[in-house]
């Protein structure tokens, strides 16, 4: 906000410039030349894929929403990687997949955050649907715990019985799934990185003769001492994951 020209609603600011600001937010299709919103998503992403440099700032919101979950996912989780693991610019990014959030909750680089929310009672009934949902448009640390999908339903005004349909059918679902919720779960102690480092150190303690390690082996040891140097010794960490509460209301 300070770079370009606006006031910055904070006691103190320490300004960091960046070369370019990326952001891929909203979504639009351009119907009359054949291209959908995920088209135009996944064009606009592919821009900042080409362009983002280490001093880049980059704000993504949603992205791999407009297709399939899986397809979705695999492109969120294949996007996010790379801007923090190779680019390695400062990035911001918004997204409903849980299980991404899992995936990189120990990564170095990255900081877990959302927006808080609160319930107030409507009755004594003992269904989350009996309690409206309030956004503090606070941020608060860590990844969301939920999404809060059938509370915002309720608000945008959906019927209840529907509601209550739809909230019997998410309970289903993720008893069918569970085993995958529980292996999410267990990722947010090792992280894609850690994976990475770990590999290379295996690769090198399958080298049984240390007289066949050549400079190009010596040299990727001291670059992974580097890593973990810089990524725990510092404790910065240059990108956050925002866990979004519900839809857009």
């Amino acid at each position: 906000m300070a770079q370009i020209g606006c006031y910055v609603p904070c006691e103190n600011c320490v300004l960091s410039v960046v070369d370019i600001i990326f952001t891929r937010l909203g979504a639009t299709d351009r119907i009359m030349t054949g291209e959908s919103t995920f088209y135009i998503e996944c064009t606009e992403t592919a821009s900042v894929l080409q362009n983002a440099t280490q001093d880049s700032l980059v704000i993504l919101d949603e992205l791999g929403r407009g297709t399939s979950t899986f397809d979705g996912y695999a492109i969120a989780y294949a996007v996010f990687r790379h801007l923090i693991e190779k680019v390695n610019c400062r990035l911001l990014f918004a997204t409903h997949y849980h299980p991404l959030t899992k995936e990189f909750a120990s990564h170095p680089h990255v900081k877990m955050q959302h927006m808080a929310c609160a319930f107030k009672s409507k009755s004594d009934g003992y269904f989350k649907c009996d309690e409206e949902l309030v956004f503090l448009y606070r941020l608060a640390s860590g990844a969301s715990p939920e999404s809060y999908g059938l509370q915002v339903a309720l608000k945008a005004g959906i019927p209840e019985n529907t509601v209550m349909v739809a909230s019997k059918a998410s309970q289903q679902m993720k008893k069918s799934i569970g085993t995958s919720f529980r292996s999410s779960e267990q990722r947010s102690e090792f992280s894609t990185l850690h994976e990475d480092w770990l590999k290379t150190l295996v690769s090198f303690s399958l080298i049984q003769d240390c007289k066949s390690f050549n400079e190009d082996d010596l040299d990727s040891l001291i670059c992974l001492w580097y890593e973990l140097k810089a990524a725990f010794g510092s404790g910065k960490q240059r990108c956050s994951v925002a866990g979004r509460v519900g839809s857009r209301i």
